[in-house]
């Protein structure tokens, strides 16, 4: 019985089968849009695959298209940035705004106007409300990781961002008024 021979394609299917559900995971907290977490998986692949040879002496898979991932999701968060700063937006919720340029000018001024109230909203939190808001919503970590990196409960996490989120809600709404 003749010993089947491992290639290079069987590798990097295995890489893929073995790795596919963590990355995914990955990238998906670093950037939350669907569409863009596709779109970075699928090219790491593409970019794992253009790799060729070279991913012969790779000795950490896992690492290796973390790294690749990583760099995608910079390059992501750079071409959100110069087109926040093509259309005037700014401050740390300017990407939930960010329309790709598609939008009016009269939309373009609602939307600048709605980011500064919800950003003032922000300011008025409480240093702890605004931390947990920043950790669960932005950075994509659960309650109870936001709760180990701050030192509280994870019920605690949980009614600072129930709370926070109803007055920022509120805020919001009745500036709009």
């Amino acid at each position: 019985m003749a010993e089947a021979k491992t290639t290079r394609k069987d590798g990097l299917t295995g890489w893929v089968g073995e790795h596919d559900a963590a990355l995914r995971s990955y990238v998906s907290r670093r950037l939350g849009d669907r569409a863009q977490v596709e779109d970075v998986v699928q090219d790491t692949y593409l970019r794992l695959l253009r790799a060729g040879q070279d991913t012969e002496t790779v000795r950490n898979p896992r690492g290796f298209l973390f790294r690749i991932a990583s760099n995608l999701i910079a390059d992501t968060f750079r071409r959100r940035r110069s087109r926040q700063e093509d259309v005037g937006l700014e401050g740390p919720l300017a990407h939930v705004l960010s329309d790709e340029g598609v939008a009016s000018p009269e939309r373009r001024l609602i939307g600048r106007a709605s980011l500064e109230r919800l950003e003032a909203a922000l300011a008025d939190l409480s240093p702890k409300a605004r931390a947990c808001i920043h950790l669960v919503r932005f950075e994509g970590l659960t309650p109870r990781q936001a709760a180990a990196q701050l030192g509280l409960t994870e019920k605690a996490v949980t009614r600072q961002l129930e709370r926070a989120l109803a007055t920022l809600a509120r805020r919001v709404n009745d500036d709009e008024r």
